[in-house]
């Protein structure tokens, strides 16, 4: 596990051109008591960005990380977020619970603490609340695109073709 974390870490870092605000690590790995073989490694990264990434960018991260998936076999859950948007608030607030689990589990890998400029959760009008979720569901899903892609194209285009369909 600590060797993957290291070669994502090591990749983004070589590859980190002013995009990347902060990159950690929380939860077991981090900690140090993950069970291999059961335990994912979660990640989050926040780009030094407004709201709009670089599909690119993302694109790249995913198929970074369906390589490490696939060499390592290892699951790795990474929840990417712009720093514009956390600094804002209104879209992304966070669970006090879910900030407080980061802070006293979370290692800095590259860059800045992402906790730093997270805000604890406050009620939100509810269509800011989805378009928050909105946001990390496309970025998760632009990032897990391409190891979806590699292991299996067939199924990725049809599930893609499927979800085109739904939204005519």
């Amino acid at each position: 596990y600590r060797a993957a974390v290291d070669e994502i870490t090591g990749s983004i870092a070589k590859h980190d051109k002013g995009q990347v605000y902060g990159l950690m690590v929380y939860g077991s790995v981090a900690r140090g008591d993950f069970t291999p073989g059961r335990s994912d490694i979660d990640m989050l990264m926040v780009t030094d960005s407004g709201i709009v990434i670089d599909t690119g960018y993302l694109l790249n991260l995913g198929k970074l990380l369906s390589r490490v998936v696939r060499e390592r076999k290892v699951n790795i859950e990474l929840s990417v977020y712009d720093r514009e948007t956390l600094v804002d608030g209104r879209f992304l607030p966070m669970d006090p619970g879910f900030l407080s689990h980061m802070s006293e589990s979370g290692k800095i890998l590259h860059g800045k603490s992402p906790i730093e400029i997270m805000h604890p959760l406050a009620w939100k009008h509810s269509t800011e609340n989805h378009v928050g979720f909105n946001l990390r569901g496309v970025r998760k899903g632009l990032v897990e695109a391409c190891h979806y892609m590699a292991a299996n194209p067939g199924l990725f285009q049809n599930g893609a073709f499927k979800t085109f369909e739904r939204t005519r």
